[in-house]
């Protein structure tokens, strides 16, 4: 008994000693890191792997990284300009220097970390000040939602899982250059859709509301469940449900956010529809409907079959 417990001490004192060496180790690293800051100078992508040059490989005239639906699960989301990152690693791959890094822009949790290339970005030695982002009026996101409507009727705008910048980044051409003729740049042999997911132009559903509200709201649907007020919504009907709606009211399912545009229609970006749609609110809560159900508090819910209304502005 005494043999088996003096093993256990020398076992418990070997795994205290493991964490601190690895704790010093780590922190000797951080300490050599020539930079330990970066900001956003353009849109960042934020990746959660550090092989980012793959996400943009180009095999039989489509990108090598889709998944079976043709999404890039590689992209997490886009920080906008002005993003503090702290920087954890510095990685060398060929050319290219991708950083391993934190951002309270995207405060999610990763098994392998967040990753982004340092060519979009001004790295710095210590702490930048920078400036915060502006806060939007409710006027101006409904203005940016109606352009984002008008754009829409002009083209599909694409949905893309982690987008958040309809526009996209040109800037991925240059970087990865696959795409460049000695004249001009070309789409090649890509389909439209194909290149419009290389420079990431278009919008998830969350990512429509964060452009939108230049930042404001959170990035994923885990947190605009609680995001402002909940309406009471529970048992009623849909008509009663509608009277109490106001433009930039969210109706959030457990994957999902659909935007209140106006007194009549929805905004949102799902991947069913490739990209953004509008709907009539009516239409939209019946089909809802079909396979959810309304609640006011989705914490009481052990079944994902419910949606939620969120007030956030006034």
């Amino acid at each position: 008994m005494k043999k088996k417990k003096y093993k256990n001490k020398i076992i418990s004192i070997s795994i205290i000693i493991t964490i601190i060496s690895s704790l010093i180790i780590y922190k000797n690293y951080n300490d050599k890191l020539p930079f330990k800051y970066a900001v956003s100078i353009i849109p960042t992508p934020i990746y959660n792997t550090q092989q980012i040059h793959r996400t943009f490989d180009i095999k039989n005239n489509t990108l090598n990284s889709y998944d079976n639906k043709k999404l890039i699960r590689e992209l997490e989301t886009i920080a906008l300009p002005q993003t503090l990152f702290k920087i954890e690693q510095i990685i060398k791959h060929n050319n290219q220097e991708i950083l391993k890094i934190q951002t309270e822009e995207y405060p999610y949790k990763s098994k392998e970390g967040y990753f982004i290339d340092s060519r979009y970005v001004k790295k710095y030695k210590h702490k930048p000040k920078t400036k915060k982002f502006k806060t939007k009026t409710k006027e101006e996101i409904i203005a940016h939602l109606n352009n984002i409507k008008e754009e829409n009727k002009k083209g599909k705008i694409q949905y893309i899982w982690g987008g958040n910048i309809y526009k996209g980044i040109p800037e991925n051409i240059l970087y990865y250059n696959q795409l460049i003729t000695t004249k001009y740049i070309t789409q090649q042999n890509l389909s439209k859709k194909d290149f419009n997911q290389y420079i990431l132009k278009g919008l998830d559903c969350s990512g429509l509301l964060y452009e939108a509200t230049n930042g404001y709201t959170p990035r994923n649907t885990s947190k605009l469940k609680s995001f402002g007020e909940a309406l009471d919504i529970e048992n009623k009907s849909i008509d009663e449900i509608i009277k109490q709606l106001k433009p930039l009211d969210l109706i959030v399912t457990p994957t999902h956010v659909i935007i209140i545009l106006n007194d009549k229609e929805t905004i949102e970006s799902v991947y069913d529809k490739n990209g953004v749609n509008i709907e009539k609110i009516k239409d939209r809560l019946e089909r809802l409907t079909e396979e959810y159900t309304a609640t006011n508090n989705p914490e009481n819910k052990t079944k994902k079959d419910w949606f939620v209304i969120r007030r956030w502005i006034k």
